[in-house]
């Protein structure tokens, strides 16, 4: 169990807490170019193309929702296939029961970079160059 509350529920909270900082700090940041638009008298300091993508504090948001959703994808069958093995009952264990939450936790490692490129807006730039071509 003690392997379970630092391996898993305390990355858990590491990541939740990471995440709700970087969140705050792209809402404070905005905030802040609201109120230097605002001295300056103009509507934005960002262009007009800017200005009709989705704002940096929904983007972040989304990323961080979605990558804290991905990693508990990843690691909670893991960490309940184990608790299970090691506390309850772990005839009930197959094979095939003990193989797939492996195979997702391992993956876990490829959704960060992944999620990063494809939000990014000068990837997707690029991407639909060398696709257009």
């Amino acid at each position: 169990m003690a392997t379970f509350c630092t391996h898993y529920c305390c990355n858990l909270l590491i990541i939740m807490g990471s995440y709700y900082f970087i969140v705050q700090a792209v809402f404070k940041h905005e905030d802040e170019l609201r109120q230097q638009a605002k001295k300056m008298n103009v509507t934005s300091l960002r262009s007009n193309a800017d200005q009709e993508a989705v704002s940096a504090e929904i983007r972040a948001a989304k990323v961080a929702i979605l990558n804290t959703s991905l990693w508990l994808f990843a690691w909670t069958p893991f960490a309940v296939v184990s608790v299970l093995g090691t506390w309850y009952n772990s005839s009930i264990i197959t094979p095939l029961l003990s193989e797939l939450p492996n195979l997702c936790a391992k993956s876990s490692g490829v959704y960060n970079p992944i999620i990063y490129a494809l939000s990014h807006p000068k990837y997707r730039l690029v991407n639909q160059f060398f696709f257009i071509s």
